[in-house]
């Protein structure tokens, strides 16, 4: 059995691995330079994490949606899976790619720039294996950013979450409805969909 040297940790579990604390601003120099395939990534607590390759399960339900809120409120105003900027203190270390994004100006007059907190009428997730992290982390994240509403489609339990009314960092109205129940964003009252037509 070899010897275990003096001061040397036996069992190194993972909280004692250094981790390396990424910024936007790190990320989009490596992907200047042809190291990093940021369009894989989102950047999250300074933390790299691959997108998954969409699949089937989740990019119906997501196109489906899609199309029903560019219907109503005009595909310019509309984005699938685009970074957005977040809360000032946040946005060095956070860049997330949510899987739709409802403008409330067209997209034509962000030509280039970033999209702010301001220019968002709705952020959705659609949520299967992420869904714990998205209920709450996602949740916490988007408020501070005072985004004024943030949808989470929970393909497993085939429901909405809507997230309402940012303040002090959390959103103060959160309800579920069912598959069969009509959601509709504060930003168009008039499309109305249910989980159970998007699944």
């Amino acid at each position: 059995m070899p010897a275990v040297l003096e001061g040397t940790p036996v069992q190194a579990g993972v909280g004692a691995l250094k981790r390396k604390h990424w910024t936007r601003d790190q990320c989009q120099s490596m992907e200047a330079a042809g190291i990093l395939d940021y369009r894989n990534y989102e950047l999250l607590d300074g933390e790299l994490v691959r997108i998954m390759p969409n699949r089937p399960k989740h990019n119906d339900p997501q196109m489906s949606l899609y199309e029903s809120l560019a219907a109503a409120v005009g595909p310019g105003r509309v984005l699938v899976e685009a970074s957005v900027d977040l809360s000032p203190e946040d946005t060095p270390t956070y860049e997330p790619q949510p899987d739709i994004v409802v403008l409330n100006v067209p997209r034509q007059s962000l030509r280039g720039a970033p999209r702010r907190p301001e220019h968002i009428a709705l952020l959705v997730e659609v949520s299967d294996t992420t869904l714990a992290y998205d209920l709450a982390d996602k949740a916490l994240l988007y408020a501070r950013a005072e985004i004024p509403e943030y949808w989470v489609l929970d393909i497993n339990n085939r429901r909405i979450v809507v997230h309402r009314d940012p303040a002090g960092g959390r959103y103060r109205d959160v309800a579920a409805y069912a598959e069969n129940e009509d959601a509709a964003p504060l930003a168009c009252p008039e499309c109305r969909v249910q989980a159970g037509a998007l699944l």
